[in-house]
Order: C-alpha cells, then structure tokens, then sequence
C-alpha cells in the first residue's frame, strides 16, 4: 500500500518535472545522481581513514583521503557531464495482440559537444522493473529495445523508462526516468471461433463457410472503383492507369456477394465474442474477403485491405461496453 502510493507520487512529480515527449536532450532537471553503493563503500573508506589519521595524527592518511575525496568529487562531474550529452528518441511501435509483448525501439545518440561525446554502457529497463538491456555508447547498436508486456486489449500508455549510467568508474549512479509519446495499441487476442461469424442470416452464415474455403472471387466482371490502399494488386485496371486515369480496381460480381458482416449481438461474454471477431477480422483479411463491422452504435462499412484490417480491430480494442 505504502509502496503504491510512493510510486503514485513519485510518477506524478515526474510528469511535471520530465514532461512526456517523443524526443528529448538531457539536462540538469531531467537527471539524477547518487552515490553507488561502491560509491558509498568508497566514502566509508575515506571516512575510516579521516578518523584514524586524526586519531594517530598521521598526516599521511589524511592527505589520502583528501586524495580520495577529491578523486570522489571529480568523479561526480565528470558523471554528469557524460550522461548529460545523450538525446533519446522514440521509434515507431508496432500493434499487438493482448498477451503479447510489445516493443518500444529507442534511438540513442551522444550529442557531440566540443569534440566530446558520451561514453560507457546505458542500461535500460521499464519503470519499477530490474532487468536491463545493456547499450555501449562506445560501439552503438542502434536501437535499443525495449520489450513491454501487454496484458489486456486497448490503447495502452508507454510507462516510464530508466536509463542508468556508472561512468567511469562506478561510483555514482547517474539516471533518468523518461515518458515517450506513443501510445500502444493492442488488439484483443485471436480466439479460433468454431464456425465464420456473420449474424444477418443464415444464407449469409452459409455463404462465409463458403467464401472461407474458395479463393478471392474473380469469376465475372462487375464495375470499376477507385482503388483502396492494401487490395490485391491483380484487381488493378493497369490499361485506365496507363491511360492516366490513376489508380482504379476491378470489381468482380463474386466480391460483392461475399460481403459479409460481423455484428456484435450481446454483451454476453464480450471479450470472448471481441476475441473471435479478432481472429475472423485476420481470417478474412487474408482471404481478401469484403466483410464489415457493427459494434453497438459504430458500423465499419464492408471493405477489404490492410486499412479496413486496421481499422476493425482498433475499434475492436476500444470497444466498452455500453
């Protein structure tokens, strides 16, 4: 309880200080740094060595710790001034199925300043989390990934990620936690449904079972329409587009009978029928297949192509139930 609460504290002085960005340049309000805990033991050595040689009047262990502090003291500069030369930017995310992991690419760089640029390893882990991908600033690989579990279907926000960095000599650990921009989609995930889903009628029902196991229809030419980003590329009229009439598709008499529709009958069991329009949306999307969707009030009008594919399961994804 007290630990959820720190954290809850914790992430929202976060947010005011480091603001949610997809790019960002470190800086004084953006880092953190602390001792190690072999920065501690150091400082306990040096402590140790102050009091003996106050005690015995040794001037020689007191000027070693002298020595050491200054050593110490150096060592915090130049740990910040290393970490403070990074930049961080967001790659793009791919969507998901709820269950899987997904994964957040991140481009580091060291933003050479004055012939400098950082050095040493960055070890990189989700917020509150403790395994770590490890980056070298001295032979950069870039991006680094970060794998993020998703556990349930919606658009889901990145959580803070930690960099940390024990340059040069591991006595300070220098660190920052950072919020990118993007959001994760995750789509619900696939659930083989046991028979092709349309609810209009049963003709309809039949004709899914049908079009399932048939290739795409081009039995008979039917019209011609503008062409959609992601159909089959064998529907394109290629004699109009080398006419200049841009991109226009086929449309065959067998396409148009095999609309089918997936239509969201009850909230019974929502994310186990979610789940099955998911897998059906896939199926038929490979199959190229026209279908469309009714989700209580939205209807996705029957399409076919990578766009309709997308655009079904994102309104899968953020389905509430009313």
């Amino acid at each position: 309880m007290i630990k959820a609460l720190w954290q809850r504290k914790m992430l929202s002085w976060l947010d005011k200080r480091i603001p949610t960005t997809s790019k960002i340049s470190l800086e004084h309000s953006s880092i953190f740094i602390f001792p190690s805990r072999f920065g501690g033991t150091f400082l306990i050595l040096c402590l140790a060595l102050f009091v003996l040689g106050s005690n015995y009047q040794n001037n020689l262990m007191l000027i070693l710790c002298y020595l050491l502090l200054s050593f110490f003291l150096v060592n915090l500069l130049a740990s910040y001034r290393n970490f403070a030369l990074l930049t961080f930017k967001q790659g793009k995310l791919n969507p998901v199925f709820a269950g899987e992991n997904a994964e957040l690419p991140v481009w580091i760089s060291s933003a050479s300043h004055k012939d400098k640029s950082a050095h040493g390893r960055i070890h990189v882990h989700l917020w509150g989390e403790t395994d770590a991908v490890v980056f070298d600033l001295d032979t950069p690989d870039n991006p680094t990934i970060v794998s993020m579990p998703c556990p349930s279907r919606g658009v889901m926000k990145l959580p803070r990620i930690t960099f940390n960095s024990y340059y040069p000599f591991g006595l300070f650990r220098t660190w920052t936690h950072l919020s990118f921009s993007a959001n994760q989609w995750v789509y619900p995930a696939p659930l083989v449904a046991p028979t092709p889903m349309p609810i209009e009628s049963q003709s309809q029902h039949e004709a899914i079972k049908q079009e399932l196991s048939n290739a795409t229809g081009q039995d008979e030419f039917d019209s011609l329409k503008d062409y959609r980003v992601g159909e089959p590329l064998h529907h394109v009229a290629w004699k109009q587009v080398a006419k200049g009439r841009g991109m226009i598709s086929k449309v065959f008499s067998s396409n148009q009978a095999a609309e089918i529709w997936l239509v969201l009958d009850s909230v019974n069991e929502l994310e186990k029928q979610l789940s099955e329009f998911s897998y059906l949306v896939q199926e038929l999307s490979k199959e190229q297949q026209y279908f469309g969707l009714r989700l209580g009030q939205l209807t996705i009008e029957p399409a076919v192509g990578e766009e309709h594919r997308k655009s079904c399961l994102e309104a899968l994804s953020t389905y509430k139930q009313p």
